[in-house]
């Protein structure tokens, strides 16, 4: 019960502060060894949360995890139930069930929407099934929306994994290792195709990096000699 008991005097907290014109913040990204060190904590306590209290020149009209657009305020309603689980409702409402009126709202594929959909890809400039998957999506997308061309689904997003690790000695690629922090940087800069479509909020950056020792890497893998192609003139990241 103490993680739950401390999330409450955390709300709570929160409460008072803004009551009295203080910001609040939760810092989420981390490393929590790192911060029981520096603090000199005891090991047997559990960090529950990491706040930062004070004064600011201003509150913003809406939180900006809906700013970055990570996520959307939900109805109150959604996490008041009656009785039993699944039955939503507010003081003084009538309670409603969320499954039932889930299923209620399912309905067959628009069949003018998907027919307009894949009519549309025919008039498009590229081979039949060149999108692969991508094309039986956007219909399906257009017979749920009853509408083509269907809406963007939000908030869209693209995740792109990078990693820089030993592997490379291995001659995976015959591209230089700085070649993906490059692309990284060039991703987040907004610089690549991949980052052209959700432009509806700002790249973010969440980077793992795993090193093996020099002196514990493998060995390099034999293959058959080739010589190496001249380095691209736009960076590459490597396979």
């Amino acid at each position: 019960m103490a993680p739950y008991s401390s999330a409450l005097a955390v709300e709570n907290l929160w409460l008072a502060a803004r009551a009295e014109g203080l910001g609040v913040g939760w810092v989420s990204f981390f490393d929590e060894r790192e911060m029981v060190r520096a603090l000199g904590l005891p090991e047997h306590l559990e960090v529950v949360a990491y706040l930062c209290v004070g004064y600011v020149d201003e509150f913003p009209e809406e939180p900006e995890l809906m700013q970055a657009g990570w996520s959307k305020r939900r109805p109150l309603a959604w996490v008041v139930h009656e009785e039993t689980y699944g039955r939503r409702a507010l003081p003084g409402e009538e309670p409603h069930d969320l499954l039932q009126e889930t299923v209620a709202n399912i309905r067959p594929l628009d069949a003018k929407a998907l027919g307009e959909a894949w009519e549309r890809q025919k008039r498009m400039t590229k081979p039949a099934g060149a999108l692969g998957m991508l094309e039986i999506i956007s219909a399906q997308l257009a017979g749920l929306s009853r509408m083509c061309p269907p809406p963007i689904p939000e908030p869209a997003a693209v995740a792109i994994f990078a990693g820089d690790h030993g592997v490379h000695a291995q001659g995976v690629t015959p591209w230089p290792q700085e070649v993906t922090g490059q692309m990284v940087a060039n991703f987040l800069g907004g610089e690549r195709s991949a980052t052209r479509s959700p432009t509806r909020s700002a790249p973010r950056s969440a980077s793992s990096t795993s090193a093996w020792p020099r002196s514990s890497r493998p060995p390099r893998a034999s293959c058959p000699a080739r010589s190496a192609p001249a380095p691209p003139t736009s960076p590459r990241a490597p396979p």
